[in-house]
């Protein structure tokens, strides 16, 4: 029987729109942890919460940044704290990023493919590369996504069943679940770290154009605070950011 070793938590943030403003982007984040470091997890994403939004707040989101915080409180704090939490629990992660109107990278097949389609398609490669390079091995990965998203739940899910590398051709990693759990975000502390990874990579790549809509402080937070800790190769340089 197969085991469950680590959690793949997924969220996205963006519209992926026919707009020159934040919207037109389209971002895919995955946030991977060993379950035996959950309850460090949900305490750590409680204590982000306790020491920097106001009482009210029960939820980790990133658009709720700055309007949510405590007085005297910044993204940065609260970027800080997740870093710092990362390294804690030794998260793996990935991001892939891309805009509304891009080409279709080669491998990547369907009828009226969108941006998202594209991120997902990355994304799933990434992942299934570094579960056939034999990390996180024998343990098998479930994915869990916010329920609260049901048609993008369900996207996604037939993206996973379908997929096939655009490289090697080769089917999804037998260890990373042919299925995929929903779940709710206020529930699942990994969904709001994720929340966090995905909205601040959303700022940091719209950022690159300047576009309206997009936040200094949050898209330098994710370059120098979540960038530096996204997943890397043998030699330590960072394949853990895609952009198309």
């Amino acid at each position: 029987m197969a085991k469950f070793s680590h959690a793949i938590y997924i969220d996205e943030s963006g519209n992926a729109a026919n707009s020159n403003d934040i919207a037109r982007y389209w971002v895919t984040a995955a946030f991977a942890v060993d379950f035996e470091h959950k309850d460090l997890l949900d305490q750590g994403i409680r204590d982000i919460l306790v020491n920097n939004f106001d009482s009210t707040i029960t939820e980790l989101k990133g658009h709720g940044i700055p309007r949510d915080l405590k007085l005297g409180k910044t993204s940065t704090d609260v970027a800080q704290d997740l870093a710092d939490l990362w390294d804690q629990i030794n998260a793996n992660a990935w991001v892939v990023g891309t805009s509304y109107g891009v080409n279709v990278p080669p491998g990547v097949y369907g009828k009226k493919i969108k941006a998202k389609d594209i991120a997902r398609q990355l994304m799933l490669e990434r992942l299934n590369g570094f579960l056939d390079s034999g990390h996180l091995a024998p343990g098998h990965c479930l994915l869990i996504w916010d329920i609260s998203e049901r048609q993008e739940l369900q996207d996604f899910s037939r993206a996973v069943s379908v997929f096939r590398d655009g490289v090697t051709n080769t089917h999804l990693n037998p260890r990373l679940a042919p299925a995929v759990l929903g779940g709710l975000s206020h529930d699942w502390s990994g969904l709001q770290a994720a929340d966090l990874v995905s909205h601040y990579a959303l700022h940091h790549l719209a950022r690159r154009t300047w576009a309206k809509g997009s936040r200094q402080d949050k898209a330098d937070d994710f370059g120098k605070l979540f960038m530096p800790r996204l997943q890397k190769d043998s030699k330590g340089s960072i394949v853990g950011w895609k952009i198309w």
